[in-house]
C-alpha cells in the first residue's frame, strides 16, 4: 500500500512537472513568435546611389531577405496575395537577397529565392558585402520599403501579424494603400518579423523554426 501511494505520488509529481515544462515552452515560444526584429533606419528618398534599376513612374516595393529565413516564407505569401488584390498602374518589385559572409549565390539560391523570383515582374538582387541591404537600412529578413513616383518613402517595416504567421496586418493593410494610391501623407511603419540581417545570428537555418 506505501508503495502504491508512493507510485501514485511520483506520478502526479512527473505529470506535474510535465505540464510545467509543456506551458513554460508554450509561453516561450508565444514570446518569440510576438517579438519584432530591429526595423531599420529607413532613408526618405530613394538612394541615387543604388545598383536597383527603378523604374520612372514606378510604385517602388523592396523587401530585404536572409535566404534561409523560415519566418520570411511568410512574408511572400503575404506580399503575394496583397499584389494579387491591389489595383495599382505601375509597380517595381524588387527583391535584395542578403548573402552572409562564408556564403555564396549557390547556397543563397533557396526556397526563399525560388518564392521570389516567381512573383510577376520580380527583380533578384544579391547583396555578397550588405551594400545595399545597408544603403536601405534593412535589419532584419521581410523588412520592405515602399516608394511612390516621386521616389519618397511611404512605408517601412513587415506585413505579417508574427513570425511565420500570415494574415491581416497594421503593416500589410498599410502596404496595401500605398500600392493602391490612397497614401499621401505621413510615412507609415510597422514591426517586421525575422531572422537578422546582420551580427552573429545572421545565419538562419532552413530546418528552424520560428514559431513551432
Amino acid at each position: 500500500m506505501t508503495h502504491s501511494k508512493r507510485g501514485h505520488t511520483g506520478l502526479a509529481v512527473l505529470l506535474l512537472v510535465w505540464g510545467i515544462a509543456i506551458l513554460a515552452g508554450t509561453f516561450y515560444l508565444m514570446d518569440y513568435s510576438g517579438t519584432p526584429g530591429t526595423r531599420g533606419d529607413a532613408v526618405e528618398q530613394w538612394p541615387t546611389e543604388t545598383t536597383l534599376e527603378r523604374g520612372p513612374n514606378e510604385i517602388s516595393i523592396v523587401m530585404f531577405v536572409h535566404p534561409q529565413c523560415p519566418c520570411t516564407h511568410s512574408t511572400l505569401e503575404t506580399l503575394n496575395r496583397i499584389l494579387a488584390h491591389t489595383v495599382a498602374d505601375d509597380v517595381g518589385l524588387y527583391f535584395v537577397f542578403r548573402i552572409p559572409p562564408g556564403r555564396n549565390v549557390v547556397w543563397a539560391r533557396s526556397s526563399l529565392w525560388q518564392k521570389a523570383r516567381a512573383l510577376p515582374n520580380a527583380k533578384i538582387y544579391f547583396d555578397m558585402d550588405g551594400t545595399e541591404t545597408e544603403r536601405f537600412g534593412a535589419r532584419t529578413s521581410g523588412y520592405i520599403v515602399a516608394y511612390d513616383q516621386s521616389g519618397h518613402l511611404r512605408f517601412c517595416g513587415g506585413i505579417t501579424p508574427a513570425r511565420n504567421h500570415e494574415g491581416s496586418s497594421i503593416g500589410g493593410d498599410a502596404l496595401a494603400e500605398v500600392i493602391s494610391g490612397k497614401c499621401h501623407g505621413e510615412t507609415m511603419m510597422s514591426a517586421v518579423f525575422g531572422c537578422p540581417l546582420f551580427g552573429p545570428d545572421e545565419v538562419c537555418h532552413e530546418s528552424a523554426q520560428c514559431d513551432k
